[in-house]
């Protein structure tokens, strides 16, 4: 179901997931273009509900929505948000994966921009659920970073490096329709983070024989924390985003350190 509604200005951030569930509807993905529409009456919501624009506009992305379950009714995807959230999920995933395999194979096209970028949407769509997890979370700046920089290396004419990001400094919040960026994230020259190293314990990895020490003279609460932090960290070091995990770790230095 196409729409033609005009997003008020004060609402622009809202375009590229309106965008994305138009190019979705052509291709008949009804669950994932429904949740694109929901995730922007919810961020609208947020950002701003009481001026007469974005209020009517809102109210008719409702009506759509509304619109969108009666006309399928046995879609079980977009009448039950359980179901919902699995069917997104797969979906992005699956976008992120097959560009990422483009990427690493020095596959470069404009496409693969757009699928990066794709993927950035709709893991940001998944906050329809709830929060992500941290390894969403991990791909989800990934696709953001990696869309931006390779947009950047076309209108350069730059050849693009396959991979993960390495050497210079790339914003998060990209818009790739019309080449915004924000936000500005460092990656540092990859470090060889994942050879082996002599631990305490042959049965227990660093991480968790930190754990166990602080444990046994922190509250619960911000040892929970910590892990957390340092499971974030964990998560961001498969992707190579080596300032990720820095700053997570850091976090975790400074809580464990109070």
């Amino acid at each position: 179901m196409s729409s033609n509604l005009n997003v008020p200005e004060a609402l622009k951030q809202l375009r590229p997931y309106l965008t994305l569930a138009g190019q979705l509807d052509q291709k008949n993905e009804v669950c994932i273009a429904y949740y694109c529409r929901l995730y922007s009456v919810q961020k609208g919501m947020e950002t701003n509900k009481s001026a007469p624009d974005c209020k009517k506009f809102l109210i008719q992305l409702m009506d759509l929505l509304e619109a969108l379950k009666k006309k399928y009714p046995n879609e079980e995807s977009i009448h039950s948000e359980i179901v919902g959230q699995a069917c997104v999920e797969k979906y992005a995933i699956r976008i992120f994966d097959k560009a990422d395999e483009d990427d690493r194979q020095a596959r470069f096209t404009k496409n693969l921009v757009k699928q990066f970028y794709s993927a950035g949407l709709l893991f940001d769509i998944l906050n329809c659920f709830g929060e992500l997890s941290e390894d969403l979370v991990v791909k989800k700046q990934y696709a953001k970073r990696k869309a931006m920089y390779l947009n950047k290396c076309f209108q350069t004419g730059e050849t693009p490096i396959p991979g993960p990001l390495v050497g210079d400094n790339f914003r998060e919040g990209f818009d790739f329709e019309e080449s915004k960026q924000n936000n500005e994230q460092e990656f540092p020259p990859h470090q060889n983070i994942h050879a082996d190293q002599p631990g305490p314990s042959p049965t227990k990895t660093n991480l968790e024989n930190f754990e166990d020490q602080a444990a046994g003279s922190l509250p619960v609460e911000v040892v929970q924390k910590a892990q957390k932090l340092c499971k974030y960290a964990q998560s961001a070091l498969q992707y190579d985003d080596v300032s990720t995990a820095i700053k997570n770790l850091e976090e975790c230095l400074v809580l464990l350190k109070k």
